[in-house]
């Protein structure tokens, strides 16, 4: 593939494509060191959160989250969602948290 057609395929200028396979030529190209710790939970935290929800699955998303942070590991409510339907027990029953229209007075 030419370098104007990767440029314009990876949505940069051609000059940072020819940049690129400059430092890529003398040996200097390497990806920028990751900053910050990965996050996640290990196999006995994963247990932990799966109880949780299966003991308290009339909880919404953000009371879990705060439920789980009494334990000291602070998680967003959208972290606790995504890690409990995605990764861990997608059976579970999640309640979703009431949208603000829902919470609005009527």
């Amino acid at each position: 593939m030419s370098e104007p057609a990767t440029a314009a395929l990876s949505g940069v200028s051609r000059a940072t494509v020819y940049g690129y396979l400059e430092l890529d030529k003398q040996g200097e190209l390497i990806p920028k060191p990751h900053l910050g710790q990965a996050r996640g939970l290990d196999p006995e935290g994963c247990r932990k959160l799966v109880r949780q929800v299966e003991e308290n699955a009339d909880l919404t998303l953000e009371e879990h989250a705060k439920k789980f942070s009494e334990h000291g590991i602070s998680f967003k409510k959208s972290s606790i969602g995504n890690y409990v339907l995605d990764k861990t027990a997608p059976d579970l029953g999640l309640k979703a948290a009431p949208s603000w229209a829902e919470r609005a007075p009527s």
